[in-house]
């Protein structure tokens, strides 16, 4: 597992967030929900500090950004990445 420590930022909303989309993994999981969510941990250890798990294969938003120079918002992404049938064609 590779972890990022994070210095100088409030991570608490994020591991809060982080919490409820592992809840809504396990009621989907429960329900058989077809839908596939990739959770990971984050940890707030301080007021201004805390530990991140990396997903892994994951590439930025900055590099996807310059990968993809027609496309500036995630959901521009999306469309084009998932309905142009060309999944898979951004590698690392």
């Amino acid at each position: 597992m590779i972890i990022l420590v994070k210095n100088g930022e409030d991570l608490r909303q994020e591991q809060f967030a982080s919490q409820l989309i592992n809840e809504f993994y396990q009621i989907f999981k429960i329900e058989k929900v077809r839908c596939w969510l990739n959770t990971y941990e984050i940890l707030a250890t301080g007021n201004n500090v805390g530990i991140i798990e990396c997903v892994p294969n994951a590439i930025s938003l900055d590099q996807l950004k310059q990968r993809t120079k027609d496309i500036t918002t995630l959901s521009q992404f999306f469309e084009f990445y998932f309905k142009s049938g060309t999944a898979g064609m951004l590698k690392n």
